[in-house]
């Protein structure tokens, strides 16, 4: 009799395992493995303190239902954002905050060489005490592992439809069109007409000091440069590196010259060029993965 009450106490325990409707990322840390065998604590550390700081733990003191939850396995990163709870009272923006998040994450991660790929989705998951798991967790990994391909965070279509539809994904008081609006200035859109998180371009318009996006374009293209010099003989790691440095002389070349003049800097100088990365010469000039 002991042992049944204790199983029916158990299954009522169960039962009050429920999924929760959510935005949900995850991240692949580029670069950190290789961080922590030659870099130095504090290097490491600060990547750490970059990669946390936009994001909120289960046990932290400063409990915020509005604002991302973050769970670590190793390198990898998922970021959950209830639509539930406070955004049902007040909603956020959830899609577009946590995109500018990610924004603000590499753009603390580019002075470290180290790059994010990820994907972002909506839908159910789980999470309690660090356990974690959902089909918007599953369908965010196979978007980083299989649809981004690249070093970058890939958007889920479904995303982007459900902001038009669902105001729980909405800044309160924006309709679908004046959201989705804002959204497509954080972002472009690459190939088979995938979204992703235009981050380079997005953290000029961050910055406490407008002035400083030349050191910006200065340290990525270092990265740049530094990745391609580490470059093995994998055929997608070239690949990979290749978009990067794509991907950086679009943003180069989409500058206003007014730009360029008002902070007394060429563009010739950010810009990558086959000295640096020969295989940039078999490149076309218009790459397919910024095919609109």
């Amino acid at each position: 009799m002991q042992h049944k009450e204790q199983r029916t106490g158990h299954n009522k325990k169960n039962t009050e395992v429920k999924y929760r409707r959510a935005v949900v990322t995850f991240l692949d840390i580029l670069g950190f493995g290789n961080l922590v065998k030659k870099g130095t604590a504090k290097d490491v550390a600060a990547v750490l303190s970059a990669i946390s700081k936009f994001a909120l733990t289960e046990d932290s003191d400063e409990f915020d239902e509005t604002s991302a939850f973050s769970v670590g396995f190793s390198d990898s990163i998922v970021r959950v954002r209830f639509l539930d709870g406070a955004n049902e009272r007040y909603s956020t923006g959830h899609v577009l905050n946590e995109i500018l998040d990610l924004c603000h994450i590499q753009g603390e991660l580019i002075p470290y060489d180290v790059i994010i790929r990820g994907g972002i989705t909506v839908g159910d998951i789980y999470l309690k005490n660090r356990t974690i798991f959902g089909p918007a967790m599953v369908r965010a990994y196979e978007l980083e592992s299989k649809a981004a391909i690249y070093p970058r965070v890939v958007i889920d279509p479904v995303v982007l439809n459900s902001v038009r539809i669902d105001p729980l994904l909405r800044r309160q008081g924006n309709n679908g069109d004046e959201e989705i609006s804002a959204i497509r200035k954080l972002i472009d859109r690459g190939d088979s007409g995938l979204w992703f998180v235009d981050y380079l371009r997005t953290i000029f318009g961050e910055l406490d000091d407008p002035d400083l996006w030349p050191e910006v374009l200065e340290s990525h293209k270092r990265l740049v440069i530094k990745r391609y010099a580490e470059k093995d003989s994998r055929t997608s790691y070239l690949d990979k590196l290749l978009w990067l440095a794509i991907y950086h002389n679009k943003v180069v070349s989409e500058i206003p010259d007014e730009a360029f003049l008002a902070c007394g800097v060429k563009r010739s100088s950010f810009e990558l060029k086959t000295k640096e990365i020969p295989e940039l010469a078999r490149m076309p000039k218009r790459t397919p993965a910024f095919n609109e």
